[in-house]
C-alpha cells in the first residue's frame, strides 16, 4: 500500500509538472510511514508559505470602516478552510478595535494605530521568515509590511508589480481625506517616508 501510494503521488506530480502555468510552482511534501496495522499515514509538511490576517480598518473612509473589518473576518474564515494550518502557517496581527476622537484630527489619519500595525505585521513576518505570502486586508493600507519584508529578503533589490484601479500617491500633505489607505504606494517608493525603516 506504502509503494502503490508513493507511485501515485509521483504520477500526480508529473501531471502537475507537465501542465505548465501555476501547478510547476506548487510545493507539496509528505512523509509516508508505516502504521502497526500495516497500513500507511501521511503527515504533511508545513510549506513556507505564511498567510498574514491583517485587518486594519484605520485608514480607511469612515463609511467604509465597518465593511472592511466584516470582509477581512470572512476571507480570513475562508482562507483557513482552503489552506489549513498543515498547508500554511496562518499569522494575525492584532489591530484596534477602536479609534480616539483625537486620531480622527491627525494627518494621516490614525497614524499611531497604523504605524504600530505595521511594525507588528513586519515583525511577524520577519519572525517567520517564510519564502512566499498571501496578504489578507483591511484596507489598502496593509502593504508596506508585506513588501517590506520581501524587499529586505531581496537585500533591497526587490521587484514590485502594483495592479490598482488608483495609484495611492497621495502624500500627507497632498490627500484631501487624511486616509492612509491613499498613501500607501507612496511610502513605499519614495525616500524618507514613515516605513523607509522597513524597505
Amino acid at each position: 500500500a506504502r509503494e502503490k501510494l508513493q507511485r501515485w503521488m509521483m504520477a500526480r506530480h508529473r501531471r502537475q509538472s507537465a501542465g505548465g502555468g501555476l501547478h510547476r510552482h506548487r510545493r507539496a511534501s509528505a512523509t509516508i510511514s508505516t502504521t502497526a496495522d500495516g497500513g500507511c499515514s501521511i503527515a504533511h509538511e508545513r510549506s513556507d508559505l505564511a498567510v498574514l490576517s491583517f485587518p486594519q480598518w484605520h485608514g480607511a473612509d469612515h463609511a467604509n470602516r465597518k465593511r472592511y473589518q466584516v470582509g477581512a473576518d470572512a476571507v480570513r474564515r475562508a482562507i483557513r478552510t482552503l489552506l489549513p494550518p498543515e498547508r500554511a502557517l496562518h499569522l494575525e496581527v492584532a489591530v484596534s478595535s477602536v479609534m480616539a476622537p483625537e486620531q480622527e484630527a491627525t494627518h494621516p489619519r490614525a497614524w499611531s494605530h497604523i504605524s504600530r500595525q505595521q511594525r507588528d505585521a513586519f515583525d511577524l513576518l520577519t519572525s517567520a521568515a517564510p519564502a512566499r505570502a498571501i496578504t489578507l486586508g483591511g484596507d489598502c493600507g496593509v502593504e508596506p509590511a508585506s513588501i517590506g519584508y520581501f524587499n529586505a529578503r531581496c537585500g533591497g533589490n526587490m521587484a514590485l508589480l502594483w495592479l490598482d484601479s488608483h495609484g495611492d500617491l497621495n502624500s500627507k500633505d497632498s490627500s484631501p481625506s487624511g486616509n492612509y489607505h491613499g498613501m500607501a504606494l507612496r511610502d513605499l517608493i519614495e525616500p524618507g517616508r514613515p516605513h523607509a525603516s522597513c524597505l
